[in-house]
């Protein structure tokens, strides 16, 4: 067998042993905030079979959400600005941002939400047609009525 190929999986075969040890405590709140992002997000692109070949030890999980918690709309509700940090999500040389409204039957996914290189989000106290300005990669971004757009100087 080649060494190389030998080598592949002996670092395979580390890596999944480090990552099966690997332990991150998260509170109780931010466990249920990651899992609702979780259920909204990734399971609807592993029905999709995006994730289909993928090893599990190389899946995306909880843990690679940037979660933003803010009342966007300031209807007393929390909503939250999510982006994942992971491979498979890394399009355009850029991560989707998913912001979500919660409404009182749950939460709804904005359409067309820009994507981020830095994952650097802010909400912004400017107010625009309801809601808050957002600050995506020193961008700036304003709710348009629809989804959020870019705000052209």
């Amino acid at each position: 067998m080649p060494s190389f190929l030998v080598s592949f999986i002996l670092t395979f075969l580390l890596s999944f042993s480090v990552y099966a040890q690997q332990k991150i405590v998260y509170s109780e709140h931010e466990l249920t905030l990651r899992d609702n992002i979780w259920q909204l997000v990734v399971n609807s692109a592993l029905q999709k079979n995006k994730f289909k070949t993928v090893l599990p030890p190389l899946r995306p999980e909880p843990s690679d959400f940037h979660i933003i918690e803010a009342d966007l709309n300031e209807d007393g509700r929390t909503d939250y600005i999510a982006s994942i940090d992971h491979f498979l999500f890394f399009e355009k040389n850029s991560y989707p941002t998913y912001i979500m409204i919660k409404d009182e039957y749950g939460y709804t996914q904005m359409p067309d939400t820009p994507r981020t290189s830095t994952l650097y989000i802010e909400v912004l106290p400017e107010m625009m047609h309801g809601y808050h300005l957002l600050a995506i990669d020193c961008n700036i971004y304003a709710f348009d009525g629809f989804t959020y757009r870019e705000v052209s100087e």
